[in-house]
């Protein structure tokens, strides 16, 4: 990952609706001479969480029940990601940001973020 792209990911706003291009594993068949890169890129939409772990994931929130105050995320490791666009900011008028980490997504603390929209 280049350094550009790096520090765009690192001051990134949580809470801003995001695209993240990113290369997922492939399952695929055929010649290994023509399987070099099995890596698929793939563009998945989501809220800005954060970036945590170690190694590094960018938390991209999915679903928010707000009864529960939980969210369904995707954990996509920083090495991995090819290219980050802002959709929008400040895309929802209040929500609860939750800090996970990235063995199996336990929840450490609840930050809320007031005055959004």
């Amino acid at each position: 990952m280049d350094e550009h792209l790096y520090n765009r990911i690192m001051h990134l706003d949580k809470g801003s609706y995001i695209k993240v291009g990113w290369f997922d594993a492939n399952d695929t068949c055929g010649v290994i001479g023509q399987l070099k890169k099995p890596e698929v890129l793939v563009d998945e939409w989501g809220v800005f969480l954060g970036v945590e772990g170690n190694p590094k994931h960018v938390l991209l929130g999915k679903l928010y029940v707000p009864d529960s105050r939980t969210w369904e995320i995707s954990c996509i490791p920083l090495s991995l990601v090819d290219s980050v666009d802002v959709i929008g900011k400040e895309t929802s008028r209040e929500i609860r940001l939750k800090r996970y980490r990235v063995e199996g997504c336990r929840q450490l603390f609840i930050r809320k973020v007031k005055g959004l929209g």
